[in-house]
């Protein structure tokens, strides 16, 4: 078999946290063959056990396949990515550790580059900052940028772990994790990839969350030994081998002096001097060239250990200074009309955008807004700020878009800050809005879940009513209101009804359209009951949703508040300006997916038949009417096994079916004037 690639994830004792990594990956299946080679490093909370009966272990496993190297001993991360290497059979290969997750459609987008291009030897993309619950953090940038090949930029970080998809073969050329590191390998790997001597290219785009654990980042909150001992080693290691290529600078010299002046200080803050003073020499014998600065780098050594903690202090805040104004620099000289000094990061102006009075800190993910696409820029960024006009803190916006051939990425720079994440899904070929929305919900981490078509827009204050009862009746599986039918421009149309409204228990109002896709909010919990949505359907997708939303057996309330607007896009609705057969024909799949799915439930009488019967009859006759005559037999077959309750009323859609087509026009007219439902509205 032909693996496209494999992905290496080193763990130790992180069963729960694995399981979500491997669930990241599982979308990557669209790519072919994929192996991913969990190397456990002496794990006794049964991680072994769980992958062995995953699903995806399984040896006839198609797409994702999961392979299990464990060892009783512990030896470190970097051994675990060795061995998994060593293992590794695809064409490229990536490192995730076992608390992060993918975004599968950036590492999609990384291999397919790696794959069209056979001069690159590595890709690499973007990644963002999260709390424990994969929440982005506040304040914090995305990490991932291109870097000029300059020397100084060897010490560079430019990609974190997750961030890179390299080939395999030039893996040989940069040489195994080191072993001898207990942090910064990441960096000091890094550092060996760029003086390998391959080409590589920054694609920007997001690629996947790096979870913080509080506590466990070096020089701020805990001070670890083994670690600074790490980073010092890690230094000599780049040093030396960017001495031996013939790669090192003035300029990657001062660098690497500069991180151990700072390691040398919080070692003598904390009470190690001999330590200090042996990093103070490594930090002055780095610089070959420079020897003023090495001479006062040996006189600071001399000063007393008390004045450490201040003395880094200072130099960590002239550091983030430079640091914070390149950073602006760089934005500023990629998009001219940009300020140097815009707080949020975002381009141009956001009225709707302002912080929630009193938050300090993002909330927990309330509500997953859930937004398929396929191009419409100016509709998709209207509907985009309709939800950040909300201002409802911890709601995270999915845009999952569909194939788009329009650029986007002015909208992901614009809308890549503020109150609401936003959250980009892509992949290369449509696939409908069906399985950009199954998509989403893949992603999605709110405890509830909202669909909104892209060129639709929510409308306070209906989303909060609705997110507010379902938190507070822990019984409701979901919350329903009404939408607004507008034209292209959001002017009500004149006579159109308000769709959304409460309904019985009967089996008939199955069948019926009681709210808009926009209009109902679930528990996220319930959709699994729910199922996918129906990928083969494209039309009438939501009202065949919906039918499964009622017979799934989950609580709903009506709210009359309103949702949002519904916009009307001339001659795109079947039945009644432009006939499309792959309209009518989804409407008429959906009509047999429900009758099944009722039968099943034993939810299926009489009433409900009958009104699935005359859908089907409308679109029989629309079949006709348009001169498509095989399938306006079949639809009319439909009808008549669809009414299996109904002797008399079956034998008449039969005879009904005798009749010329020429009468199927006259016939439709008087069947859609009579009051008839639209097809799947």
């Amino acid at each position: 078999m032909d693996v496209i690639l494999s992905i290496v994830v080193p763990t130790r004792n992180r069963r729960v946290l694995l399981a979500d990594a491997i669930a990241s990956i599982a979308p990557l299946a669209v790519l072919g063959a994929v192996e991913v080679i969990v190397a456990d490093d002496g794990s006794t909370d049964g991680t072994g056990q769980f992958i062995e009966s995953h699903p995806m272990s399984d040896s006839q496993s198609e797409g994702i396949r999961l392979l299990y190297s464990g060892t009783e001993e512990r030896r470190g991360a970097q051994a675990a990515r060795n061995r998994g290497v060593s293992l590794a059979r695809g064409r490229s290969v990536m490192f995730l550790d076992s608390d992060d997750v993918l975004i599968a459609d950036g590492i999609a987008a990384l291999v397919n580059r790696l794959e069209t291009d056979s001069t690159l030897d590595f890709v690499h993309g973007k990644i963002v900052r999260t709390d424990s619950q994969l929440r982005p953090i506040a304040g914090e940038d995305t990490i991932g940028r291109a870097y000029d090949p300059k020397d100084s930029e060897i010490a560079g970080y430019h990609w974190p772990i997750m961030g890179v998809v390299y080939r395999r073969e030039y893996l040989g050329k940069v040489g195994p994790w080191n072993e001898a590191l207990s942090g910064a390998q990441d960096w000091e790997y890094q550092a060996r990839v760029k003086l390998a001597g391959g080409r590589g290219q920054f694609i920007d785009t997001l690629v996947g969350c790096w979870r913080q654990h509080d506590g466990e980042r070096v020089g701020t909150k805990t001070f670890r030994e083994d670690y600074v001992r790490s980073v010092i080693l890690a230094c000599d290691s780049i040093l030396r081998a960017a001495q031996k290529v013939g790669r090192c600078d003035e300029g990657l010299e001062k660098r690497l002096a500069k991180i151990l002046v700072v390691h040398a200080l919080e070692l003598g803050n904390c009470g190690f001097h001999a330590a200090r003073d042996q990093c103070f020499n490594q930090a002055a014998n780095c610089l070959s060239t420079k020897s003023a600065l090495r001479t006062t780098i040996k006189c600071w050594s001399f000063l007393p250990a008390s004045s450490d903690g201040w003395c880094r202090k200072i130099l960590l805040l002239i550091t983030q200074s430079k640091k914070s104004y390149r950073s602006a620099a760089r934005a500023a000289s990629s998009d001219p009309a940009m300020p140097l000094a815009t707080p949020t990061g975002v381009v141009g102006p956001q009225p709707c955008a302002d912080p929630v009075e009193g938050q300090s800190a993002p909330s927990p993910i309330r509500l997953s807004v859930i937004i398929p696409c396929r191009d419409r820029v100016d509709l998709l960024r209207e509907c985009i700020q309709s939800v950040v006009c909300q201002k409802l803190p911890g709601v995270e916006i999915l845009v999952c878009d569909d194939g788009s051939t329009e650029d986007l990425t002015g909208l992901q720079e614009f809308f890549g800050n503020g109150i609401n994440p936003v959250l980009w899904s892509s992949t290369p070929s449509s696939h409908g809005a069906p399985a950009a929305r199954n998509r989403g919900v893949a992603l999605a981490r709110g405890q509830a879940v909202l669909f909104l078509d892209s060129d639709d827009v929510l409308t306070a204050p209906g989303p909060a009513l609705l997110l507010r009862a379902l938190e507070e009746d822990p019984q409701l599986d979901f919350t329903y209101g009404k939408v607004l039918i507008t034209d292209d421009q959001l002017r009500p149309l004149p006579g159109a009804l308000p769709v959304g409204e409460a309904y019985t228990a009967a089996p008939v109002e199955i069948g019926g359209y009681h709210f808009h896709t926009m209009g109902a909010m679930y528990r996220k919990s319930f959709l699994a009951k729910v199922g996918p949505w129906n990928e083969a359907l494209t039309g009438s997708q939501d009202w065949e949703y919906q039918a499964r939303v009622k017979l799934a057996g989950g609580r709903g309330r009506f709210i009359d508040t309103f949702m949002g607007y519904w916009r009307q896009h001339g001659g795109n609705r079947v039945g009644t300006k432009t006939f499309r057969l792959d309209y009518v024909r989804s409407v008429l799949l959906a009509c047999a997916t429900i009758l099944q799915a009722a039968q099943q439930a034993g939810r299926c009488d009489r009433d409900l038949e009958r009104r699935l019967a005359k859908k089907i009859l409308l679109h029989a006759l629309e079949y006709g009417a348009n001169g498509y005559r095989p399938e306006r037999n079949a639809a009319f077959r439909q009808a008549s096994c669809t009414l299996s309750q109904s002797f008399l009323l079956r034998h008449l859609v039969r005879l009904l079916a005798l009749t010329p087509l020429t009468l199927d026009h006259f016939l439709w007219r008087r069947f859609q004037r009579s009051g008839t439902e639209g097809s799947g509205q």
